[in-house]
């Protein structure tokens, strides 16, 4: 069986990825300096990867499903998608039936 998940493709500096636990980031998107209130958002690690940027060592290109991103209330307003792709995962039903009832 067939598994496609649209991915989305962003940047993010490196300075904004301000924690990190064993199961999440912490992304500080965008400080308001009327209030010095600091939007920020937890994304599971499971869910996200980062990538060194080639064009700008001071950033990151960051991976994570389409679907994820635009939950988030917070990170379509403060973060430009460069680009979607599409992942193709295959898997026997059997497999997933097995993961299901693991959960």
């Amino acid at each position: 069986m067939e598994i496609g998940t649209t991915m989305v493709r962003f940047q993010l500096a490196k300075e904004q990825v301000a924690q990190q636990t064993d199961k999440a980031v912490l992304l500080e998107l965008f400080k308001i300096e009327a209030t010095n209130e600091i939007v920020k958002e937890w994304v599971p690690l499971s869910k996200i990867e980062f990538e060194e940027s080639t064009e700008n060592s001071d950033v990151y290109d960051v991976i994570m499903p389409k679907w994820l991103f635009y939950k988030k209330d917070v990170l379509p307003l403060y973060c430009n998608v460069k680009n979607e792709f599409v992942v193709t995962t295959y898997a026997d039903k059997y497999e997933l039936l097995a993961a299901a009832r693991k959960q």
